[in-house]
């Protein structure tokens, strides 16, 4: 196990805070219970119910929130790039937005691969990225710095799609630093050679990739069957719903 040092600052808040910080770091038990397991990885003090409240209200659902920052309370204190400790094909979802492109590419490509010896054979691997190549031409239009799209954190320009959110990290946020990128076609490619049977990658406004992987190599309509659930979160985004509803056609 790779120690979290940032964030175990002994002393910082008395015994009990310390102990509750020791205590995120040994992994949580799942999977006895009967429910369906997702793990909610770079989860940054959100929870699956504020991604689709639907479907994650159900109790059916027992989610795992894992982060590296002891202050968004993970249930699991841990680099998502770390999960050796986690049994194989215990977890039914994994799903990560926006924290896989903070590791560096190697890093990325480990982290793939423990994600697809974590998941049962009918799991769903779900990932959102920034999308560096709507990121490129906007920067050729807009330039580098122009605002591209307002955030509920404010501005977001074709800089911080490339190198992470700018104000978080001058504010000494250095884990909001991005170390690599993905077009979708290297993140497709990354999924396969991290052992994905099953892939597809599609696009999301503004300027996000968003993948769906599961390990077996499926037909197309049992793919969609598995993967239909989540990809209903999107529907309402046209971008994404023209490229999902293509793919349905295609033979």
């Amino acid at each position: 196990m790779r120690w979290v040092t940032r964030f175990l600052q002994w002393g910082r808040g008395g015994k009990k805070d310390n102990e509750l910080e020791v205590d995120r770091l040994r992994r949580p038990e799942w999977g006895s219970d009967g429910r369906r397991v997702a793990l909610h990885l770079g989860c940054s003090g959100g929870s699956l119910r504020q991604v689709n409240e639907t479907l994650f209200r159900s109790t059916e659902w027992q989610e795992i929130r894992v982060d590296l920052d002891v202050g968004v309370q993970p249930d699991w204190l841990r680099s998502i790039d770390d999960l050796d400790e986690a049994p194989p094909e215990s977890v039914d979802l994994i799903y990560c937005s926006h924290a896989l492109e903070h590791l560096p590419r190697h890093r990325g490509n480990i982290a793939l691969q423990q994600w697809r010896r974590l998941l049962r054979q009918e799991g769903v691997l779900w990932v959102v990225v920034p999308d560096l190549g709507s990121a490129a031409a906007a920067i050729l239009h807009q330039g580098l710095e122009s605002p591209l799209y307002f955030s509920p954190v404010g501005p977001i320009c074709a800089h911080d799609l490339l190198y992470g959110f700018g104000r978080e990290i001058e504010a000494g946020n250095e884990l909001m630093a991005h170390r690599s990128g993905y077009t979708a076609q290297v993140l497709s490619e990354a999924l396969v050679k991290a052992g994905f049977g099953s892939v597809w990658v599609g696009l999301l406004a503004p300027f996000n990739l968003v993948a769906y992987g599961v390990p077996q190599t499926l037909p197309k309509e049992e793919f969609r069957r598995l993967v239909e659930p989540f990809v209903e979160t999107y529907l309402g985004d046209p971008l994404f719903r023209v490229g999902w509803e293509t793919m349905g056609r295609e033979g």
